[in-house]
C-alpha cells in the first residue's frame, strides 16, 4: 500500500518526467520507516538554564548552529524542570534556503561532482541550477549519507520524527522578518530566563538580504505555480500539514484537497509561537 507522502512525492515525478520507483522514494527520506534522516549524535543539544533543563531539537536552516552556540554561555542552577523546543519556518522559504547553502557549499566540496547532481552541471546559469536542483531533490539524487550538507534541504518533519521527547514544550516560527525575536520573547517567559540571540543567525553570502544569485533565481522560479513549484508544494506538503502551515494559494489551488499522514511522533501537544 503507498502512503499518502509517497503517493505525492510520485505526483511530484510525474510532473517533472523523473521516473521514480515507489521503494527508492520510501528509504530516500525514510518519513514512513523507523528511522528518519540526520545523525542522532547530533540531533539535540542540551543545557541547563538556570536550573531548568532545556532540549533544543535541531532542524538544518532554522538557526541551529547559533541555538547550540547560544546554549553552551546559559549559567546552571538546582534542577527544577525540563523544557524541550525547537524552531521551524515556511516550508518553501525553508527549501530555497536550505538549496542557497548547498549551492554555496558545493563549490569547495569534492563530495559534489557534476556526475551525481545536475544541478553542478547548470552552476553558470542560475535559472539553469534552480530547476536543476529541483529535479535532483525529486529524483533522490540528494544523499545525506554521501555529505551531510545535502540534508539542508530535507523536510524539516524528517528531522524532528525521530527526536521529538515525549512531549515538545515550544516550536518556535522563524519568519523572514523579524527572525528568532518573538519567539525568543516567548521561550525566554516560558523558562523566566532571558534569551536573546543577539544575530539573526544569518549567513551572509546566503540569507534573504546576501544578494545570492542563486536563491534570487529559486525564489523566481517558485514565485508563481508552475510544474516545479507544484512538484515542490507536493514533496514538502508534510511539513505544510504537520507543522500547521498554510499551503500557498495556488498550491492549494493545483493540490485540490491534499493529505498526508504525520508521523506518529508529531501528534505531541506544543506550545507554538506565530
Amino acid at each position: 500500500m503507498t502512503s499518502p507522502f509517497v503517493a505525492q512525492w510520485l505526483v511530484a515525478s510525474s510532473l517533472l518526467n523523473i521516473s521514480t520507483q515507489k521503494s527508492a522514494v520510501e528509504q530516500y527520506l525514510n518519513l514512513d520507516g523507523p528511522n528518519g534522516v540526520y545523525f542522532k549524535p547530533r540531533g539535540v543539544c542540551r543545557a541547563n538554564a538556570n536550573g531548568i533543563i532545556l532540549t533544543y531539537v535541531r532542524v538544518y536552516k532554522t538557526g541551529n548552529s547559533m541555538i547550540c552556540t547560544l546554549m553552551k554561555k546559559f549559567q546552571p542552577g538546582p534542577r527544577r524542570h525540563a523544557l524541550a523546543f525547537t524552531f521551524v519556518r515556511d516550508p518553501l522559504e525553508h527549501f530555497v534556503s536550505g538549496f542557497t547553502e548547498i549551492v554555496h557549499r558545493s563549490k569547495t566540496n569534492p563530495s559534489y561532482t557534476q556526475e551525481q547532481y545536475q544541478f553542478m552541471r547548470n552552476l553558470a546559469d542560475p535559472s539553469a541550477t534552480a530547476k536543476a536542483f529541483i529535479r535532483d531533490f525529486v529524483g533522490q539524487q540528494l544523499n545525506q549519507n554521501r555529505d551531510v550538507t545535502d540534508a539542508h534541504s530535507f523536510p524539516q518533519v524528517a528531522f524532528l520524527r525521530n527526536y521529538l521527547p515525549s512531549k515538545l514544550h515550544f516550536m518556535g516560527t522563524l519568519r523572514a522578518e523579524g527572525g528568532f525575536e518573538k519567539s525568543f520573547r516567548t521561550l525566554s517567559s516560558l523558562i523566566n530566563y532571558t534569551i536573546f540571540p543577539g544575530t539573526n543567525g544569518q549567513h551572509p553570502k546566503t540569507s534573504s538580504t546576501s544578494g545570492n544569485k542563486y536563491r534570487l533565481a529559486m525564489n523566481s522560479l517558485l514565485f508563481s505555480m508552475n510544474e516545479f513549484k507544484e512538484a515542490m508544494c507536493r514533496t514538502l506538503l508534510i511539513d505544510y500539514i504537520c507543522l500547521n502551515f498554510t499551503l500557498p494559494d495556488d498550491c492549494a489551488e493545483a493540490l485540490g484537497r491534499p493529505y498526508v499522514l504525520c508521523p506518529p511522533q508529531m501528534s505531541a501537544r506544543v506550545l507554538r509561537s506565530e
